[in-house]
């Protein structure tokens, strides 16, 4: 019988726009998590402690980090305004969850590892339930990401197909070579694009290596 272990995290961002922004807390109880990163003990939930500063992604996101000091104003994928500090605090957590899987082989021995977000979690039981072999997450549809995205801020071509990652679930065997390309995949991302989130970096990784991926 193969074992799953689940996990989220959450971090405060001052002036978040999101409409989930207040929802973080209250909705990942509910989740059935077997643990959670933040910077303070959740009393619901087996907190490991990480603090904002010590996200694995800071050393990645040199460029998007930069967008402080040429924006006061950028925009959420959606096209909702926020703050460019707020925007890079919030995709410095976003592009951390595919490096944390690596701090999870730490903390458990599953078979498979599983990422689900705090509020929104698409297929959740679906993919909960799957023993693929590959990284197993969903693709949006093809209405939900139609114009522009990020306020026109991204004027790049993006492949056809588009990750949304709200649950990930990555077999253990996998996770280091997974992260591996991950890795690649968001050097890339910020040495050619202004803005962007985990999901545009999942996007052109399944581009490039859709073999790794089995989606929902």
């Amino acid at each position: 019988m193969h074992n799953t272990t689940t996990f989220s995290a959450y971090w405060h961002v001052d002036d978040n726009t999101k409409l989930s922004a207040d929802k973080h807390l209250q909705c990942v109880i509910n989740k059935d998590l077997d643990f959670f990163f933040a910077e303070s003990k959740h009393p619901s939930l087996k907190t490991i402690d990480l603090k904002f500063d010590d996200l694995p992604s800071h050393k990645f996101i040199n460029n998007l980090s930069k967008i402080k000091t040429h924006y006061d104003d950028v925009y959420l994928k959606f096209t909702h305004p926020i703050k460019s500090s707020a925007f890079v605090r919030l995709a410095t957590i976003w592009t951390s969850k595919i490096l944390l899987f690596e701090k999870m082989l730490e903390h458990t021995d599953a078979d498979y590892i599983m990422w689900t977000d705090c509020v929104h979690s698409t297929n959740k039981d679906i993919i909960y339930k799957t023993t693929s072999n590959k990284c197993a997450i969903n693709k949006y549809s093809p209405d939900q990401l139609r114009g522009k995205i990020f306020g026109g801020m991204i004027t790049n071509d993006l492949p056809s197909i588009k990750i949304l990652a709200q649950v990930i679930k990555i077999p253990r065997h996998m996770v280091m070579n997974f992260i591996e390309r991950y890795e690649e995949c968001l050097r890339f991302v910020d040495n050619n694009y202004i803005i962007y989130d985990e999901e545009i970096v999942l996007t052109i990784m399944h581009d490039r290596y859709p073999q790794l991926f089995n989606l929902f």
